[in-house]
């Protein structure tokens, strides 16, 4: 298993969904069993321009860190990258640049890709050897976060 996780999740006018999403991004982290997820974790938000209150949620929220830095796995911290709109794709591209991690993923603010574990997507010997292969296992699976469609599941 690799020892940090980076999440990146773009966000654009997303103050509506955003708040419920990181409730359930948050509680799905705190309640992994030991060893099901890598000892230090981050949540990246990247505000691609908004013009509602998608920075202010992120920033108001009880995980926020002032200094972005990763936290440990029962204590995952959250931050905040606002970077000019570009669209989600530049928005994706600015959060996997400036995340910390081992291994990085990356999740729509809607929490919609389906749940299934990191842990399976790299075997110990070999983690992955570019930040931007952390979008898919080298068997081709991809490593995804809950999802309301799966929740419970």
């Amino acid at each position: 298993m690799v020892a940090s996780l980076g999440i990146v999740l773009p966000a654009y006018n997303e103050e509506a969904r955003l708040g419920p999403a990181l409730d359930e991004l948050f509680a799905y982290l705190c309640a992994a069993p030991a060893g099901a997820l890598p000892e230090t974790v981050g949540v990246l938000v990247v505000d691609d321009g908004s013009t509602d209150g998608t920075a202010a949620l992120v920033r108001a929220r009880s995980e926020f860190a002032e200094d972005g830095r990763p936290g440990r796995r029962q204590c995952p911290t959250l931050a905040l990258l606002s970077v000019p709109h570009g669209g989600k794709g530049s928005a994706v591209r600015a959060g996997m640049l400036a995340a910390e991690g081992e291994l990085l993923v990356f999740a729509d603010a809607d929490m919609a890709t389906p749940r299934i574990s990191c842990r399976g997507c790299w075997p110990r010997s070999k983690p992955p050897t570019s930040r931007w292969a952390a979008a898919s296992s080298p068997t081709g699976r991809t490593c995804g976060l809950p999802s309301r469609a799966s929740a419970g599941s």
